[in-house]
């Protein structure tokens, strides 16, 4: 009974049919699912579009089973080969020579769009999607650093995440900043940059980063271990510390008297906080969430005239799925009061209540190069933020330096009345052996007169006894 289904089932000629089609179906659903989601930008297919992309997977397998796969079939293996083979060239060829980017921006071309408005979006977007991007420095100004590699001990990360910005006016500054993290912190060095150039109190700032490393994430402890020596020699006036996420510092919380992250991150921030008046330490701000990135999927819809307006995301689940890492940084300023928070949040979700939204809505570019890295634009948004907590902690430092120096002088005061002392106490003894040394003096000198009378030799010898005696008893 068994072998009769089972002749029955395989003697069926539309299951057969399906089998045979089976393997083309597999090879050929992806590639459609990945176009269809790239062509109308889409992170997660609702149902209609994986009904779409269904229908069309089967259309395809459908006709590559009757053509492709029985051609194939019936040819030579050198045959195969040969056609595989000039497959495999056409890829590359295409990938060396950008066919793709030249694709996009021939159809950008030809798009029939007369606002000019849109077509500068389109194009700002499109370079914004670049991740190439990253591969200079933040600004022209900030130069090689010799110095800073040789605190290093010559370590070096990458060319483009360590450099230095000196002021050439400022002969009299004296405050000196350090940026350290990942590319999030080589981003932030570009908004910095701008609030910090006509200040004259700056006499340098230093950016050392390195993409992709995160704190107490057993990640790049060559890099971390090359950071706290240059934290330690340099000694800045203040740090900032700028990273992305931790999925530590995210991890549910059971004992925050006993948490091993807190501690870790405690540790971590020692360093800092020991050799710099202060550390700022940026917070984590909402991730997009795209397929290609905010800047790809601008230009795409733009580009296609697709409706923009999903691009944002809820507040409240941000704040949400970040709550335990906020907890654990409401802890550090018990540990360590030099140790100031920047809240990065609130200017990317203050547009309207509630929502962060992803591009900038006047002009249409992107506030994200990726679902993560800030752009232009999106540094903008921070930039009122950045100005008051520069602001605030350039203010605490003025004060430290001035606390020192009245210090100082208070100490080089005492010192200089201590000397003084000194010098007239010598003053004082000396004054005095001068009045004891002329007081016999002037004794002998009337003695000597004495003698020097013109007396009996007996009557100068009584005299001169009398002297002596005269003497003893003074």
């Amino acid at each position: 009974a068994v072998e009769e289904r089972q002749s029955i089932m395989l003697s069926n000629r539309p299951i057969v049919y399906l089998g045979d089609l089976s393997y083309v179906v597999y090879l050929v659903h992806w590639p459609v699912v990945i176009m269809w989601k790239s062509y109308w930008d889409l992170h997660e297919l609702p149902v209609k579009d994986i009904l779409y992309c269904l229908l069309i997977t089967f259309l395809i397998s459908t006709l590559i089973h009757h053509t492709l796969e029985q051609f194939f079939i019936t040819a030579s293996t050198t045959v195969a080969a040969i056609f595989v083979g000039l497959l495999y060239l056409s890829m590359v060829a295409a990938i060396f020579l950008h066919l793709p980017e030249h694709l996009n921006k021939s159809v950008e071309i030809k798009a029939p769009i007369d606002d000019k408005a849109i077509v500068d979006a389109i194009k700002w977007n499109e370079h914004e999607s670049h991740i190439s991007y990253f591969n200079k420095r933040p600004f022209k100004e900030c130069e090689n650093d010799p110095e800073g590699a040789k605190m290093r001990d010559g370590y070096s990360t990458q060319w483009a995440y360590e450099c230095i910005w000196k002021p050439k006016r400022n002969a009299t500054a004296t405050i000196d900043i350090l940026i350290v993290g990942n590319s999030i912190s080589h981003r932030a060095s570009k908004i910095l940059y701008p609030i910090l150039r006509d200040n004259e109190d700056i006499r340098m700032m230093r950016l050392f980063a390195h993409s992709a490393c995160k704190p107490i994430e057993g990640i790049c402890p060559p890099f971390f271990a090359a950071m706290m020596k240059l934290v330690e020699r340099m000694k800045p006036d203040i740090t900032f510390l700028i990273y992305d996420d931790s999925k530590r510092l995210r991890e549910p919380i059971t004992d925050i008297a006993n948490d091993k992250p807190v501690q870790d991150f405690v540790d971590f921030l020692k360093p800092l906080t020991t050799h710099s008046k202060y550390v700022v330490l940026d917070e984590f701000y909402p991730h997009a969430s795209t397929g290609a990135g905010v800047a790809a999927s601008m230009y795409k819809r733009l580009l296609r005239n697709q409706t923009i307006d999903d691009l944002k995301g809820l507040y409240e689940p941000f704040v949400t799925s970040y709550s335990y890492y906020f907890r654990r940084l409401d802890t550090l300023p018990a540990h360590y009061p030099n140790l100031i928070r920047h809240n990065t949040s609130g200017p990317l979700c203050a547009e309207q209540p509630g929502w962060c939204w992803w591009y900038n809505r006047r002009n249409l570019h992107s506030y994200f190069t990726d679902n993560l890295h800030l752009t232009a634009d999106g540094l903008e948004r921070e930039r009122e933020s950045y100005e008051a907590i520069v602001d605030h902690v350039l203010e605490k430092v003025k004060k430290a330096k001035q606390s020192e120096q009245a210090v100082t002088h208070t100490k080089k005061a005492t010192v200089t009345s201590q000397k003084g002392a000194i010098v007239d106490q010598k003053k004082v003894a000396t004054v005095a052996n001068k009045k004891s040394a002329t007081v016999p003096s002037k004794k002998a000198a009337t003695v000597s007169n004495k003698k020097g009378s013109t007396v009996p030799d007996k009557e100068a010898a009584t005299v001169t006894q009398t002297s002596k005696a005269a003497t003893v008893t003074v």
